[in-house]
């Protein structure tokens, strides 16, 4: 065999290894989950037994917690459309989204409500965070045990993801999103201000 063959072969190889690697690391219940909080003290989190969300099915219904200790259900938000976004404190480009996305809430109040999943941090940590960025509009959501990112298949943040009033995914977006992105994609939907 060649040289050329040999390093196109062992390419081939590395490359599958760093793959197979990756996707158990990131797997549910991977060496990146793990926590050191006991998993007994976590509350539980009302679920749908669902597929995974894909744009133009159904999104799957969850219930979750607010910073005012209410549960909010998915399928109780209609019949507005509805961004659900996912993001962390610790996610520089949630940090600079949330504000926008707030304002996003207070511009589309009758059309549109925005839900902010924050993923695995204590409650005290994200309320202090949502008051210092004097976040008013949109409905921060915990999700301390992870259940509704992993229903969503998130994994990366910030990511939103645009549903219509019927419960329609109809886009997904992994990254930042900015405010004429934004108007667009729900002008798109049909929501308007």
């Amino acid at each position: 065999m060649s040289a050329g063959k040999v390093f196109v072969f062992l390419l081939a190889g590395a490359a599958l290894g760093v793959g197979a690697g990756a996707a158990f690391w990131f797997a549910p219940g991977s060496p990146a989950e793990t926590s050191s909080r006991p998993t007994a003290a976590l509350p539980r989190t009302a679920i749908t037994a669902a597929p995974a969300p894909i744009v133009g099915a159904s999104a799957p219904d969850f219930t979750l917690t607010d910073l005012q200790d209410r549960s909010v259900n998915l399928s109780g938000l209609s019949p507005k459309a509805v961004l659900i976004n996912f993001w962390a404190t610790w996610c520089d480009p949630c940090r600079e989204e949330l504000p926008l996305l707030d304002r996003i809430a207070k511009k589309y109040e009758n059309s549109l409500s925005v839900i902010a999943v924050e993923t695995g941090e204590p409650e005290d940590e994200v309320r202090s965070f949502a008051e210092s960025l004097s976040i008013t509009s949109l409905t921060v959501l915990l999700d301390p045990s992870f259940a509704v990112r992993d229903l969503y298949l998130v994994r990366g943040l910030p990511t939103s993801f645009f549903i219509d009033a019927n419960g329609t995914v109809h886009q997904i977006k992994i990254g930042a999103l900015d405010s004429s992105e934004i108007d667009a994609i729900l002008s798109h939907m049909g929501v308007a201000p």
